[in-house]
């Protein structure tokens, strides 16, 4: 069995408990949540609603709830940490936690800065354990299936694609930190990295970027990317401009011999010449298939090719770069 703990009880550590949760109960898997951490007991009795819904948990196994990490770390057999804390102390308490011997899952943005990525990966090194970052549509089902089309060339190149994310402001964060840029790095950090890091992994680094953030009702809350290569444009754009419970992500991609698109819902395709069908993929939680290939790499079945902690600094690399780009389009005084 392996055993993980949660450091910090937000409102994404709660999706976490469930995927745990559903990993175990509903498809067996010999993972189990033994116990979290948050500074804040209040956490442990309530439940932030954020933009993902979620099925009632039945049957769950006793969680062990601590507001002193050393108490948790000293009291509980604990294979990796999940560490769901503010970016700006990810590179920090991973760095600390792999040094003490813990392999670790850490929600993205794996950090805001290069340097702090390179630490990262340092501690990953020098430990010998093993390190990945919540890049969760990496393993979304209606991603993995574009992913796979594209790979395989049965529709010829790629001609254009359109990547979009909006989300109602992220106000469910304790003292809604993740709408101060100075701790977030705005939507582009915190929701448009979904996609940017998703095109960087589809199709590789590009080779030309152009950016623009602006501020509508919040600092940085609307966000919009070109990212070139060789014969096509992919744009990313999205925001935290929606209304409450108005989550909302699509693609549309168009290949030399076919266009699918993706409402959020369901996935279409449509053959050149043939009307549009339906494509039919299984209907989980990114999340829970995040946690299962990263059980699975713990337990020696894989290797972790998928989403490894080099490209996850590769894609904040890019984003630093995109902000660059976009700086002369902000007119909001800093």
């Amino acid at each position: 069995m392996i055993k993980a703990a949660l450091i910090g009880f937000g409102g994404i550590a709660q999706i976490h408990r469930y995927s745990y949760w559903y990993l175990s109960e509903k498809m067996g898997k010999p993972v189990e949540l033994v116990a979290a951490f948050d500074l804040d007991p209040s956490k442990f009795n309530s439940k932030t609603k954020i933009n993902i819904p979620l099925e009632e948990m039945t049957e769950e196994k006793d969680i062990h709830f601590y507001t002193d990490l050393e108490e948790m770390l000293s009291k509980e057999e604990i294979d990796f940490l999940d560490i769901c804390l503010p970016p700006k102390l990810h590179a920090s308490m991973t760095e600390q936690m792999m040094k003490r011997g813990y392999s670790v899952l850490c929600e993205k943005p794996m950090s805001h800065t290069n340097e702090e990525c390179a630490i990262m990966l340092k501690a990953a090194r020098e430990s010998g354990k093993t390190l990945m970052i919540g890049h969760s549509i990496r393993f979304s089902p209606h991603y993995e299936y574009l992913q796979s089309i594209v790979e395989s060339g049965k529709y010829g190149k790629v001609i254009s694609s359109l990547f979009e994310r909006y989300s109602p402001p992220p106000a469910w964060s304790a003292n809604a930190w993740q709408m101060d840029i100075r701790q977030s790095g705005g939507c582009l950090f915190e929701l448009n990295i979904h996609d940017v890091d998703y095109v960087r992994w589809l199709f590789g680094e590009p080779k030309e970027i152009s950016g623009k953030l602006e501020s509508h009702n919040y600092e940085r809350d609307t966000f919009e990317c070109g990212l070139c290569y060789d014969g096509h444009t992919a744009t990313v754009r999205g925001g935290w401009l929606t209304p409450k419970d108005a989550f909302r992500c699509s693609y549309e991609v168009t290949f030399e011999n076919a266009v699918v698109r993706f409402d959020g819902t369901e996935i279409t395709l449509a053959e050149n010449g043939k009307a549009a069908e339906k494509i039919e993929v299984q209907n989980r939680e990114p999340i829970i298939g995040e946690l299962d290939y990263f059980t699975d790499v713990l337990e020696g079945k894989i290797q972790n090719t998928k989403n490894p902690p080099e490209g996850s600094a590769k894609t904040i690399a890019l984003l630093n770069k995109c902000l660059e780009c976009a700086f002369e389009n902000i007119t909001l005084e800093e």
